[in-house]
């Protein structure tokens, strides 16, 4: 293994996993034509190579907001998740594995969008990833057993823009 190299990664089958929890999502209108979601989720993972046979929990939170307009022609939306500290497995050495957390992390799109031609064709353009995002580094996880490597994770190849183009086949 070459932890000089992001793309390097070694595959190993752990035996049992288990996971719990749950997420709340509640959905409001608060004025014509803007719709907020937002939810939470907590949700806890134990697998074999734990030290513990206790559920090790991470929280994560969304919003989406969108608002309509031009008679529901138009919209703005924005998207954005928190996703907090979590355990990552990771190799302590050629043989050990070790679980390390990753550090929490916000990410945001947004998007606007225009139907047009008698809304047959859909119009979008857009930035994903807003804070830009490309990799995460680990949080020692404290086991004692030569932890603390600098666990990292690949989490997208940074912002980016888009357009796209939709076209809807209609039945008469």
């Amino acid at each position: 293994m070459d932890p000089d190299n992001l793309l390097h990664y070694r595959n190993v089958n752990t035996g049992h996993f288990e996971s719990v929890g749950g997420d709340l999502t509640l959905g409001i209108y608060p004025i014509r034509n803007l719709s907020v979601d937002a939810g939470v989720s907590y949700i806890g993972r134990r697998d074999s190579y734990y030290t513990t046979d206790n559920f090790v929990f991470s929280t994560s939170a969304i919003t989406n907001i969108t608002l309509k307009f031009l008679k529901n022609i138009a919209s703005v939306s924005m998207f954005y998740k928190y996703s907090g500290k979590y355990p990552v497995p990771t190799f302590g050495s050629e043989e050990e594995i070790v679980v390390e957390y990753m550090e929490p992390h916000h990410n945001m799109d947004m998007n606007a969008s225009v139907k047009l031609f008698r809304q047959q064709v859909r119009l979008s353009t857009g930035v994903k990833n807003i804070f830009n995002n490309t990799r995460l580094t680990g949080i020692d996880g404290g086991s004692g057993h030569g932890g603390g490597n600098g666990v990292s994770s690949l989490v997208g190849w940074g912002r980016s823009c888009f357009v796209s183009i939709n076209y809807y086949f209609t039945k008469y």
